[in-house]
């Protein structure tokens, strides 16, 4: 089964046939990662990810989380900490540089948060 608007590519056209200044789309980098484990291809892959992103001025607010990218566990979305998972450092450094409000999907204690900023912040 196959959902609407789930490739960057249908994804960035709902936007474009959409066509309104006040409408963005909601980027949400473990949705992006469980659409890329439908590509074999692990370099189609990473470069698929990455191409969610091609559009900036089409995202308006990022759902952010680390993800196993590559790993069959990876079809699931478990909501990691930023950094930790396989997600290329690429996708997560364009994310950060997006400039745009971003919400961490989880909380797995004080700890993994200063780290994950601490990740971020190195970015």
């Amino acid at each position: 089964m196959r959902y609407f608007a789930c490739s960057p590519h249908h994804w960035l056209q709902a936007y474009d046939d959409a066509a309104h200044e006040n409408l963005k789309l909601c980027l949400d980098t473990a949705h992006a990662c469980t659409y890329g484990h439908t590509i074999d291809d692990h370099a189609e892959r990473a470069e698929a990810l990455l191409s969610f992103l091609d559009r900036p001025e089409a995202i308006g607010h990022v759902h952010w989380n680390g993800h196993q990218a590559f790993e069959p566990q990876g079809r699931v979305d478990k909501h990691l900490c930023i950094g930790t998972g396989t997600i290329p450092s690429e996708m997560h450094r364009r994310v950060k540089y997006l400039g745009i409000p971003a919400v961490l999907e989880h909380f797995h204690g004080e700890e993994a948060l200063v780290e994950e900023l601490a990740y971020i912040d190195a970015l």
